[in-house]
C-alpha cells in the first residue's frame, strides 16, 4: 500500500513533465508577427522571450495573451487579455443618408455626406454632422459610397478622407467614374489607413453635372460610411 501512495505522489508531483496537466498563462506579446511569436510571461523578471504558437492570427507587439503551456515544451497563444482594443476584423461604424436629401455644389472640391442614421455603432464617435472621431489608435479600413440622383453630364466622384482634407495625403480610399446613361449614380472605394483617436473620417461627394446634384438616400441604400478595425499599429 505505501508503494502504491508512494507512486501515486510521485505522479502527481511531475503530473506536468509527465504530459499530464496543462497551464493557462498571461504573457505579453514581445515582437508582433503571425505563427510563431516572441512573447514574455507574466512574473518573468528577467523579462526573456520564448516562443509560442500563435492560434488566433496575426498579433502586433505588447498585446496581452492567453498562453496554453503543454508539456513538454509546447506553448500556445489561445487567446486575448488585451482591455483597451476589440479584436481585429471588428465593425466600428456603420453611418447612412436614410432620408436626408443633400445637394451637392457643381465642380471644386466637393461635399462632405451629411449622416442621418447610425446604424451600428458599438463605441461612439457620431452625433451629427459629417465626420465620425475614431475610438482607438491603430489600422482601419474604410469603406465609402455615394449614391447620386440620376443625371447622365460628366462625372461622380466618391472619397473617405480624414480630417476634412480634399487630397492625399488624407485621402484613404475613392473613386471617379463617368455618370450612367440612366438611373442613380453609385461611386465610392475602400482603403486602409492608420489613424488615432484625434482623428475623424468622412465622405467627400463630387460631381461636374454642370449645376447643384441631389444624393438618392432612398435609392440603393442610400450613401454610407463602414469602418472595421484590423488592430494596433505594429511596433
Amino acid at each position: 500500500m505505501n508503494n502504491v501512495n508512494t507512486l501515486l505522489q510521485a505522479v502527481q508531483q511531475n503530473s506536468f513533465s509527465l504530459g499530464l496537466t496543462w497551464n493557462l498563462h498571461p504573457a505579453t506579446v514581445a515582437d508582433g508577427g503571425a505563427g510563431l511569436i516572441s512573447v514574455i510571461m507574466d512574473g518573468d523578471d528577467s523579462n526573456t522571450k520564448i516562443q509560442a504558437i500563435s492560434l488566433i492570427g496575426y498579433l502586433g507587439a505588447n498585446v496581452r495573451v492567453m498562453l496554453l503551456v503543454t508539456p513538454p515544451s509546447s506553448i500556445y497563444i489561445v487567446g486575448l487579455i488585451q482591455t483597451d482594443y476589440p479584436p481585429p476584423g471588428t465593425a466600428i461604424v456603420t453611418l447612412r443618408q436614410n432620408s436626408t436629401v443633400q445637394a451637392i455644389a457643381d465642380a471644386g472640391s466637393g461635399s462632405f455626406i451629411t449622416w442621418d442614421t447610425a446604424e451600428y455603432m458599438p463605441f461612439g464617435g457620431w452625433t451629427s454632422g459629417t465626420d465620425f472621431t475614431l475610438p482607438f489608435d491603430g489600422q482601419y479600413l474604410c469603406i465609402g459610397r455615394v449614391v447620386f440622383s440620376s443625371n447622365a453630364t460628366s462625372r461622380r466622384g466618391g472619397f473617405v478622407n480624414k480630417n476634412g482634407t480634399t487630397g492625399s495625403p488624407g485621402t484613404i480610399a475613392g473613386e471617379s467614374v463617368q455618370a450612367p446613361a440612366t438611373g442613380t449614380c453609385q461611386v465610392g472605394g475602400s482603403g486602409v489607413m492608420a489613424l488615432t483617436t484625434s482623428d475623424f473620417v468622412g465622405l467627400r461627394a463630387i460631381q461636374n453635372s454642370g449645376a447643384p446634384l441631389n444624393t438618392a438616400p432612398a435609392t440603393d441604400s442610400g450613401s454610407s460610411l463602414h469602418v472595421v478595425w484590423l488592430g494596433p499599429n505594429i511596433a
